[in-house]
């Protein structure tokens, strides 16, 4: 293994999923208290968290 796979290891990815949905939630909620956006477009997407809290929040054309 090279020194990459052994810091990118899958609970690596999970941590940052979580950490990451959990940003999503607090931004996007003060952006749809001013717009309330029905498709979103997540370029460079990763694992998708962000387009998840978008999809909480009510949008449902979600391309990442």
């Amino acid at each position: 293994m090279t020194g990459s796979e052994l810091l990118y290891d899958d609970s690596f990815y999970l941590e940052q999923v979580s950490q990451s949905l959990v940003s999503a939630r607090i931004f996007l909620s003060h952006i749809w208290k001013l717009f309330r956006p029905k498709s979103v477009l997540d370029a460079g997407c990763g694992r998708g968290t962000w387009l998840m809290a978008a999809h909480e929040l009510g949008a449902d054309k979600l391309i990442g």
